[in-house]
């Protein structure tokens, strides 16, 4: 009966000795694209404009997305853990 006796990990001997592989030690596959976000650098400040023109003429840089993005792909731009009662991009304006 093994009820009240310790149990071991199936990863703990691998931890123990460093055999442990980590999502961090995997290569990513040629061609992964990685994601980075601009955030805001005031609180409570009004977005005037957005100009992603100097991120796009970057070397490499595929694409920028915003709250326009979101809304032509017919995406919802809401998000909460609970109430769905914040923005993942702002928009223009607010």
């Amino acid at each position: 009966d093994t009820v009240g006796r310790p149990a071991p990990h199936a990863s703990g001997p691998l931890h123990c000795t460093g055999e442990a592989l980590y999502v961090d030690d995997i290569p990513a596959p040629p061609g992964t694209l990685h994601g980075s976000l601009v955030m805001a650098t005031r609180c409570h400040a009004r977005l005037a404009s957005l100009d992603v023109s100097p991120a796009l003429a970057i070397a490499g840089v595929k694409g920028a997305f915003a709250h326009e993005d979101i809304m032509r792909l017919g995406g919802d731009n809401r998000m909460g853990p609970i109430l769905l009662d914040d923005v993942t991009f702002l928009p223009l304006g607010e």
